[in-house]
């Protein structure tokens, strides 16, 4: 039940001041037992008299004062050891791509060179693609003689993935093969994300005039990158249509065939690379790595998402302290006040002015709130916590920092992120052993695997220099 939830969450941050609940209670049998005693008035004074003699009559008072004494002292002790039952967002580092898929709807791709068709295999490949982006956002074109926008840029693949099945030649209000406009819609949407570095996966069989030549160099010039999936053979097939094949106007069956050689010109002034699809995960291997969350060597947008933390309850204990303080506030109760204001020394304030909105704020509360509002390097400067403070300087693009920080940590997340700041400075072997530990420690830490990946591939592509008919210059 979700209301049992607190109670199964609960515990305490420094379980180890507990221990102080036992001279707690020595304190409070010998206030005891000397105020019960009367002190050392029996030496002198007959025991029957005792009781008129001492203010305050047969121990009334001396009772509130203890009893405020020992709830003063149980508060203080508690705060302390920190109770805490509610979980606090905590940065953990992942990078964050954008890529817009633009799929040719013309009717050249309903050509069964490739079976079933050349449309039936794009969507198999592009469906692979999804499955594959597991972080990132994503978005899909849809084009022929004019674009649309299928999905804007979401991470949520699976919606996607969904209308794939429905996409055919003979939705689209217009025929033809204009790969320009879909790269202008794919730019407004990268635009209306503000991604300032992502791409575009064309997937097609071919294009049309010189236009889009222009907008793929425009395209780069912006700082994306543009990669084409050709799909199709080099000897073509015939477009099925009513009663037969489609004709020309002279009457001759239309045989389209891939046009390998202009995608790969275009991916050229594009920035990017080109493969032909192929029945297996190897056109993929070549062509997502481009857009892969964390790209090496490229620059890709970074986001904090979060990992758990506690939200301490212990300053707020402080608040009933007060007036049982005033409550104490009598000769020989005093003793109440070094206890109630000793969790004071764990609210380091700034020396600033004070922001009242974070009285109750420990300083690594504090400078989380910053980094929340984009002020990085202020957060990285407050943070007291390394893990915290190794996010700080990463989200301030502070790699160097950020790899110092988070040196010595042993947990699976801090040595991922230790990688991602090893990678960001191009220490890929180091990076390489970051990630093997952190898989080290938690097997099934699946961001961690992902990026071990790409940083052995990014060190094989050093080794082995790339195709020059393959790879396009950016």
């Amino acid at each position: 039940m979700d209301y049992l939830t607190p109670f199964a969450q609960f515990h305490f941050l420094r379980p180890a001041w507990l221990l102080a609940l036992l001279p707690l209670g020595l304190l409070l049998w010998w206030g005891w037992r000397r105020r019960s005693g009367g002190g050392n008035w029996e030496a002198v004074c007959e025991a029957h008299l005792l009781p008129h003699l001492l203010i305050g009559g047969p121990g009334g008072g001396r009772r509130k004062s203890l009893a405020a004494l020992a709830a003063g002292g149980l508060l203080a002790i508690v705060a302390l050891a920190g109770p805490a039952w509610e979980k606090l967002p905590r940065p953990v580092l992942r990078d964050q791509s954008a890529l817009v898929i633009a799929l040719d709807l013309s009717r050249s791709m309903d050509a069964a060179d490739l079976k079933p068709s050349r449309l039936e295999r794009a969507r198999y490949k592009v469906a692979d693609i999804l499955r594959q982006r597991r972080e990132g956002q994503t978005g899909l074109v849809v084009y022929a003689g004019e674009a649309f926008v299928l999905s804007p840029l979401t991470p949520d693949t699976e919606t996607i993935a969904a209308h794939l099945s429905s996409l055919e030649t003979a939705l689209m209000p217009a025929q033809g093969s204009r790969a320009d406009l879909a790269l202008e819609r794919a730019g407004e949407l990268l635009r209306q994300a503000g991604v300032a570095r992502g791409g575009v996966l064309l997937v097609t069989d071919g294009i049309r005039g010189d236009r889009v030549f222009d907008a793929a160099a425009d395209f780069a010039a912006e700082g994306h990158r543009l990669a084409v999936l050709g799909v199709g053979t080099p000897e073509g097939a015939p477009i099925p249509a009513q009663g037969g094949f489609l004709k020309d106007a002279a009457g001759s069956i239309v045989l389209p065939r891939l046009e390998a050689d202009t995608l790969r010109k275009l991916t050229v002034a594009g920035g990017g690379v080109y493969r032909t699809i192929t029945p297996d995960d190897g056109d993929l291997e070549a062509l997502l790595p481009l857009f892969a969350p964390g790209r090496l060597g490229g620059n890709v947008e970074e986001t904090v998402l979060k990992a758990d933390a506690w939200r301490e309850a212990g300053p707020w204990l402080l608040l009933p302290l007060l007036p049982l303080a005033a409550l104490a506030f009598r000769r020989g109760v005093l003793t109440i006040l070094p206890l109630a204001l000793m969790p004071l020394t764990l609210l380091p304030l700034p020396a600033q002015a004070i922001d009242l909105s974070g009285l109750w704020l420990r300083q690594d509360q504090q400078a989380a709130r910053a980094l929340e509002k984009g002020e990085a390097s202020a957060a990285a400067e407050g943070f007291t916590d390394p893990a915290w403070k190794g996010a700080a300087h990463y989200r301030a693009g502070e790699y160097q920092e950020a790899e110092q920080a988070l040196q010595g940590l042993a947990a699976a997340d801090a040595l991922y992120n230790r990688g991602n700041a090893l990678a960001r400075l191009g220490r890929y072997p180091q990076a390489l052993e970051a990630y093997e530990k952190a898989l080290e420690k938690d097997p099934d830490h699946a961001d961690a695997a992902h990026n071990r990946d790409l940083v052995r591939k990014e060190l094989e592509n050093q080794q082995q220099p790339s195709s020059s008919d393959e790879q396009g210059e950016g």
